[in-house]
């Protein structure tokens, strides 16, 4: 894992110099300011990219993105339909309004079609704080696979946001995105989720639990040993039998886990199912003009992005009905499949409430198995829905000992007073109703 670096706010002045030629490139001086004290997660100005990677940011001009331990600075090119920008030429883009309403979400009426082309008119810098992240996902088509890059999105609480008011937000083109998800999720996962867990338990048992107010949570804060975690379990690294390696190989593209004392991590490969649909081979040449010209156009580009940020958070009925269609998928779909992509996912392991083992025959030659972790909803943005309460991580070796080590993890909770009060209120039921019915 990459450690994120503090930022360097010297007071000597610098200039910066731009990677494109369509950015203006302002020598000027700049003023001393102060050292912030925040860490640099990721900053698209100073990123190291690929030979391949400057190139593409040459050619469609992306945003900048940078994410710290504090807010995420972004600008976004403002985008026109063609046949409205004589009018936003002839105006300067619109009279400026020294006093303006707050923009509203953008209806559903206002949203560009697919044959609707879209041209930029000018940029947007925006801010929001880091504390209103609840989850982060990435994920790369092929193309960023190539120039070593792909998309971070984040999830955020918006409402604290009043100038986006958009659940999703999505940083492009990132360099070595997994690098930045897994700083991303290790300042995430140092939210203390245990006591929520332990209370939301406890109700199910009976206990009389009683809400708090923000600032008085109980419970002391999670406990760290500087910036580090133990990983219990890493599928990349995991000793196997010689027919375990075998169907782990790089060319099976098999999902990739990783858990630690703090948060799990899985990465798994986005497919495209051609007999599904058999028709749409037909329109195979349209999707890879289609994905060529999202690649090297910004308009288009910030289009991908807006469908990605949409996809991402898709309703419980829209995750169920896909999970059903995956489910009910035959052995001919699933030959033919196709890899479009890959994805990361996190979530808190203090929200992990119970877990199992189980094995196949199969498995048994392996010397493998599945171990199910049975979760707690409602802190989890992008798998919160009820089909999603228990997570698999599949074909770990040696699962029965990484499931009594987690049992051991889990018995430490520390559930005795809520069984006691649920007692207790138990006991105390069937007196009350013997003196209402005196």
């Amino acid at each position: 894992m990459v450690t994120p670096q503090e930022m360097d706010r010297s007071s000597a002045p610098r200039a910066r110099r731009s990677l494109c030629f369509c950015c203006v490139d302002s020598p000027r001086r700049l003023s001393s300011l102060p050292q912030r004290a925040e860490l640099v997660f990721y900053d698209s100005a100073h990123a190291r990219r690929t030979p391949l990677g400057a190139l593409h940011y040459c050619l469609s001009c992306p945003g900048w993105s940078k994410a710290t331990s504090q807010r995420v600075v972004y600008s976004r090119w403002e985008m026109v339909p063609l046949h409205r920008l004589p009018g936003f030429l002839c105006a300067c883009g619109g009279a400026a309004q020294t006093w303006a309403p707050m923009e509203p979400p953008a209806a559903a009426a206002d949203e560009p079609g697919c044959l609707t082309l879209q041209v930029p008119c000018g940029r947007q810098v925006d801010t929001f704080d880091a504390d209103i992240i609840v989850d982060v996902s990435a994920h790369q088509t092929l193309c960023q696979i190539c120039r070593g890059e792909g998309d971070v999105v984040l999830y955020r609480k918006a409402a604290a946001d009043l100038s986006d008011h958009s659940e999703v937000f999505v940083m492009p083109d990132v360099v070595s995105p997994f690098d930045v998800f897994a700083d991303l999720t290790f300042e995430l996962s140092k939210i203390n989720l245990r006591g929520a867990v332990a209370d939301a338990l406890g109700k199910r048992m009976g206990a009389a639990v009683w809400d708090v107010h923000a600032r008085g949570e109980r419970g002391a804060p999670k406990a760290w040993r500087g910036e580090k975690e133990v990983v219990h379990y890493d599928s990349q690294a995991a000793e196997r039998t010689c027919l375990g390696h075998a169907c782990h190989a790089d060319c099976c593209l098999q999902p990739v886990y990783k858990i630690t004392s703090e948060r799990v991590l899985f990465t798994d490969w986005d497919w495209w199912y051609p007999c599904d649909e058999p028709l749409s081979l037909c329109c195979l040449p349209c999707y890879l003009v289609r994905g060529v010209a999202r690649e090297l156009c910004c308009a288009i580009g910030a289009g991908a992005n807006l469908e990605l940020g949409g996809a991402a958070s898709l309703s419980a009925e829209a995750a169920a009905a896909r999970a059903a269609r995956d489910k009910s998928r035959g052995w001919p779909s699933r030959a033919f499949a196709l890899p479009i992509g890959r994805t990361a996912h996190y979530f808190d392991i203090d929200l992990v409430a119970d877990v199992r083992a189980h094995q196949s025959c199969a498995q048994l030659c392996r010397n493998e198995g599945d171990l199910q972790l049975c979760r707690l909803g409602g802190a989890d943005a992008t798998h919160d829905a009820a089909a999603a309460a228990v997570f698999t991580v599949r074909h770990v070796p040696e699962v029965f000992s990484l499931f009594d080590q987690f049992s051991y993890h889990l018995s430490t909770m520390d559930l005795s007073h809520f069984r006691q009060n649920a007692m207790r209120r138990d006991v105390a039921a069937p007196s009350l109703a013997v003196v209402h019915r005196s």
